[in-house]
């Protein structure tokens, strides 16, 4: 055997076709091919030739793989999740089994949306196998929990939740593959089906402490978590097209909002609508208490929420400076109504 074997060509060119470094060796050949090439080649200077980004990490550990995307969502989940479990004095095993179950099961949309992308062909098919596994796991996260609140904890009522959480989930699928996913309806649509872990909350606590009328104020609760996310929603939408449409025009929006989104045609949510929906909100909150289904403090909620509307809708206010505000101020607002609706029900 030559003894030089091992050892990189002269030339510099072949020098670098040959794999080699600044070191004038070859790798080890344990080193050529196989795992250790996922890892960036680190040079003799001590600097990589690949940045550490997620993007060049195991599809199976890029954070886009496996958590949701929309940033919002996430208040949306955990604030109607916390007045559930906190009403319905749920901060015990069987309750954070639900919460195990509930956000397992929220975190499974971004991997199966992935995966139906690829199998439909909109996407490379390579990460199949990586999007498989987390729906495996979220899968066995959210089965497990469930099997036993069911089983073991005989609180049948989480199988009609469960039901309705599918059917919703099955519409946000379709509407992505449709690439509806961004319209008003869609969002709408993803909204309400969080707000039903408030009802899976407060179901599971209360029936645990052996409460009365459980399933009816469990439905309360689903509606007026739904009903202050969806207007959120609405809400947001809006004065991001105005400021889309301000800076389109290159002075701040006095007036109307745009008629038509920049992005897939989508009709932009016009300020009579917004309005229009907090104005329901609040008369759908009235008939609640009137009804001896929620306390009356309740409607002071949805009353302040549509004074709010009023007033940033209003044609002589500027439009939001940065994305940033318009998220954080929906966030803060989100997680303020879901004190306020947990106070009230104490």
């Amino acid at each position: 055997m030559d003894d030089r074997a091992g050892q990189c060509p002269a030339a510099p060119a072949a020098r670098r076709s040959a794999g080699c470094g600044r070191t004038g060796r070859l790798p080890p050949a344990t080193m050529r091919g196989g795992m250790m090439d996922a890892f960036p080649r680190i040079q003799a200077s001590g600097r990589s030739s690949v940045r550490w980004r997620p993007e060049g990490w195991p599809a199976f550990l890029r954070p886009r793989t496996f958590l949701p995307q929309e940033h919002g969502g996430w208040f949306l989940f955990l604030t109607p999740l916390a007045v559930g479990l906190t009403v319905g004095r749920g901060w015990h095993a069987a309750g954070l089994a639900f919460a195990l179950a509930a956000l397992a099961f929220y975190m499974a949309r971004r991997p199966l949306d992935l995966a139906l992308r690829s199998l439909r062909g909109e996407r490379t098919r390579a990460d199949l196998p990586a999007l498989g596994g987390w729906l495996a796991i979220y899968g066995l996260l959210a089965a497990a929990p469930m099997a036993h609140l069911v089983l073991r904890e005989r609180l049948i009522g989480l199988l009609p939740l469960a039901a309705a959480g599918l059917t919703l989930l099955s519409l946000q699928l379709w509407a992505a593959q449709s690439r509806r996913a961004r319209t008003a309806w869609s969002e709408a649509v993803s909204t309400a089906s969080l707000g039903l872990v408030a009802a899976g909350g407060y179901y599971v606590g209360a029936t645990i402490a052996g409460e009365a009328h459980t399933t009816m104020t469990a439905l309360v609760l689903w509606v007026l978590c739904a009903l202050q996310g969806v207007g959120g929603v609405l809400y947001s939408r809006w004065r991001l097209r105005r400021r889309r449409l301000s800076l389109i025009e290159g002075r701040p929006e006095r007036g109307r909002p745009p008629a038509m989104s920049e992005r897939d045609g989508d009709p932009a949510v016009p300020r009579v609508s917004v309005l229009t929906h907090h104005m329901t909100a609040l008369a759908v909150a009235v008939a609640i208490a009137a009804a001896g289904l929620a306390p009356w403090v309740v409607t002071l909620l949805y009353a302040g929420l549509l004074i709010r509307v009023a007033w940033g809708t209003r044609p002589a206010a500027p439009p939001d400076r940065t994305v940033i505000r318009i998220g954080l101020s929906e966030g803060i607002v989100t997680l303020a109504g879901g004190t306020w609706l947990t106070l009230a029900f104490l």
